[in-house]
């Protein structure tokens, strides 16, 4: 026993024991939670928000944050119908154009074909038919797979999506629920000195969600208030759409600015503007720039956490808790320093 005590005093057996607590909680306990525990932390970051609009209107939390909620969902409708009628809209733009190539291209093959078919002294449009034949072919059978595959994906997205729309029910009413008996809750906490720290912590890594949440949006408003601008000095067609876009799939550290960017130049290349592609690359970096000048200032004073750890943490979240690491990988970090800095012998 005296080998276990003595083990448990060092420092840094106490940092892997929290270490492997928390990335394995999170990892097996924090599912079986469902959406209660997003909920709560919704309320708790909101919490200070809706004391404020109390204090001033004297309506109760719980109505607040119905209203909260009405106002989000309206304005996410708007977004997305936005983004939809824009992407419909480049869409189109692009199979008009698209078809226009095509036809050049047609006209172009068809001449060549011609010119093989005189040098091989065949009959004129013996090539052509057989190619036609060839590609008449070629798109039955990749139509007949894609539609039997379509049938499956269509089936597994219906159930995926049944499982969302429970689960967003069940957020909902959680949040509901829980901002007006968030206060008592609190209070409940407060009692008993393990109870006391455990709210510290909790408190703690609400202030650093806080922090990080809005950190991550000033630098996505940034990143495309500087994508669109660029997209507009390089002459492609909806830059503030591709700019907002930009902006959204950047906060993604799989994907990035660049995924979108420079195919973007790519295609205005092709489509005569050859100079949108290397200034799309300009652009990718001029959006990296921002980024890493903007979250050292954001992120690690007030955290007190070295941006490049925070970075890992997301990379590392993906890795092991898939795309919802992108949140839980940094609660993880939180969780991981505010629980070893409790412990930790001083």
């Amino acid at each position: 026993m005296d080998f276990f005590i003595s083990l448990w005093n060092r420092n840094w057996v106490r940092f892997a024991v929290v270490s492997i607590c928390v990335i394995f909680g999170l990892k097996y306990i924090f599912p079986l939670l469902g959406p209660f525990l997003p909920a709560f932390l919704f309320v708790a970051l909101m919490n200070p928000f809706f004391s404020a609009l109390q204090r001033k209107t004297h309506i109760s939390k719980g109505v607040l944050a119905t209203v909260f909620l009405l106002a989000f969902a309206i304005g996410l409708t708007v977004l997305l119908s936005v983004i939809g009628s824009g992407l419909v809209s480049y869409l189109q733009e692009t199979g008009v154009r698209y078809r226009e190539y095509l036809t050049q291209i047609t006209v172009y093959f068809q001449d060549v074909l011609g010119v093989l078919e005189r040098e091989l002294g065949l009959k004129q449009g013996v090539l052509e038919e057989g190619v036609a034949d060839e590609v008449k072919t070629l798109w039955e059978q990749l139509r007949l797979t894609v539609g039997k595959e379509a049938m499956g994906i269509s089936y597994s997205y219906l159930e995926k999506g049944a499982r969302l729309l429970l689960y967003v029910s069940f957020l909902i009413i959680g949040i509901l629920l829980l901002a007006k008996d968030y206060d008592s809750i609190c209070e409940r906490l407060e009692g008993g000195t393990l109870r006391r720290r455990i709210a510290d912590v909790f408190r703690r890594l609400i202030h650093m969600l806080a922090v990080y949440v809005k950190a991550q949006g000033i630098v996505l408003l940034c990143i495309s208030a500087v994508s669109s601008t660029g997209l507009w000095v390089l002459g492609v067609h909806n830059p503030w759409f591709w700019g907002i876009l930009a902006g959204v799939l950047d906060f993604f550290p799989f994907i990035g600015a660049g995924m979108l960017l420079v195919p973007l130049g790519v295609l205005a290349a092709l489509f005569g503007n050859f100079w949108a592609l290397p200034g799309s690359v300009l652009l990718f970096g001029i959006v990296t720039l921002v980024r890493n000048i903007l979250e050292p200032k954001l992120i690690g004073k007030e955290m007190e956490i070295y941006p490049v750890l925070l970075l890992f943490s997301v990379f590392w979240g993906i890795a092991f808790y898939r795309l919802g690491g992108i949140v839980l990988g940094p609660v993880a970090l939180f969780l991981i320093k505010e629980i070893y800095g409790e412990i930790r012998c001083k």
